[in-house]
């Protein structure tokens, strides 16, 4: 009697049907399916990681979970057709996500000097933007 209800117990535990509905698991897979299904979601999910580990360090104050919305917001239209369709993306587009690490490392730049600006007095404000528009314009002819 014991054993027929553990039995039963551990059968209702552990099935695919019943994890799906605690929402333990996205979607029931077929045996028949599981290691390329497996192989996708790996390789995509190590090339998100790659890119948002590329993008903390480039911009050490971001978050992880900002940083991973940037890499989603790149995948775009390629997230609705699947692990496989992200995975090439990514592989496939590295020259844009370089170029969006850049810019996101830019406008993290930018937003620490207006930070550090806004933390002067007025008069050493002026007095610092007019020497930085000084430098921009020597830089400028240098080049």
């Amino acid at each position: 009697m014991y054993r027929q209800v553990s039995v039963t117990y551990c059968d209702l535990h552990d099935r695919s049907g019943r994890m799906k509905c605690l929402g333990a698991i996205h979607e029931e897979l077929r045996w028949a399916d599981c290691r390329a299904y497996l192989h996708w979601r790996i390789r995509r999910r190590m090339r998100e990681n790659a890119a948002v580990r590329e993008m903390m360090i480039a911009v050490p104050e971001m978050t992880r979970a900002s940083a991973a919305a940037v890499v989603g917001d790149l995948c775009g239209e390629a997230v609705a057709g699947g692990d496989e369709a992200v995975a090439t993306w990514l592989e496939s587009h590295s020259v844009e996500i370089d170029a969006r690490i850049e810019l996101e490392r830019q406008r993290a730049v930018e937003a620490r000097i207006y930070e550090m600006v806004g933390a002067l007095p007025v008069d050493r404000q002026v007095g610092l933007v007019r020497d930085l528009l000084g430098y921009v314009r020597v830089a400028g002819s240098r080049k």
